[in-house]
């Protein structure tokens, strides 16, 4: 990925290709979005004019990342965002529900859902196993790395989770969420309760990339972002 922090970054660069390319045939810098872009390819035309190698760059339309107001994901109002809002009043009119914020008192509760969940998933779905090994890592240390997240109740059962942390003084970023399937309007409920929360300190709310999954970029599409971020590529051959 590109490297962040201070030095001399055509040097630092110039390393991390010669010793990638040393031992394989080349160097993949990912997932850097555009604010980047010029600088990179700025040192990519200098490398290769002095090495001989070839580059190209390429926008990487799975990993491009959608931003919201995080005001009008807590309000949803507006003719495209009625059905998120029919969900989540069938959701209030027919559930004893409730929500509370992710504590030390309420944490393993919250796994205990996740393992449901993850029980109920198919054997297909690959990227699952992935995910769940950095969940396990914002549950572990979810207090020190200052995590933030929300549950959402019915009966004092867990049916949906979300959790982030922010990402600068106005945007937050969601990383992981979860509801219960079989719970209808519990996914559009805890999307609206933790965008209300959100919407108290941040401006822009960061739900992350579709990775390629159709059902899921259909979902973010249909929350109207107010843009995506472009992510890109720099391969060097």
């Amino acid at each position: 990925m590109f490297p962040i922090g201070e030095g001399n970054l055509p040097v630092i660069l110039d390393k991390i290709a010669g010793e990638t390319l040393s031992m394989q045939n080349s160097v993949r810098f990912y997932q850097f979005c555009n604010d980047f872009a010029p600088v990179l390819l700025q040192w990519a035309e200098e490398f290769c004019e002095k090495t001989g190698y070839q580059f190209r760059q390429n926008s990487i339309r799975k990993d491009f990342e959608y931003i919201y107001s995080a005001e009008k994901l807590a309000r949803l109002e507006g003719h495209f965002l009625k059905p998120k809002r029919n969900q989540i009043n069938h959701f209030t009119k027919n559930n004893n529900w409730s929500f509370a914020h992710i504590s030390k008192d309420n944490i393993e509760k919250v796994k205990h859902f996740n393992a449901l969940w993850d029980a109920q998933k198919t054997a297909s779905e690959t990227s699952l196993e992935k995910e769940n090994i950095a969940l396990e890592e914002a549950f572990t240390y979810f207090f020190e790395l200052n995590m933030q997240g929300i549950l959402l109740q019915i009966e004092n059962e867990i049916v949906a989770f979300s959790i982030g942390f922010p990402l600068n003084d106005d945007t937050f970023l969601i990383l992981f969420e979860k509801a219960d399937r079989t719970c209808k309007g519990a996914y559009s409920m805890i999307n609206k309760l933790f965008a209300n929360e959100i919407s108290k300190k941040y401006t822009y709310i960061n739900r992350a990339e579709d990775a390629g999954v159709e059902g899921l970029r259909k979902a973010k599409l249909s929350y109207q972002p107010e843009y995506l971020i472009e992510v890109n590529e720099l391969v060097i051959f």
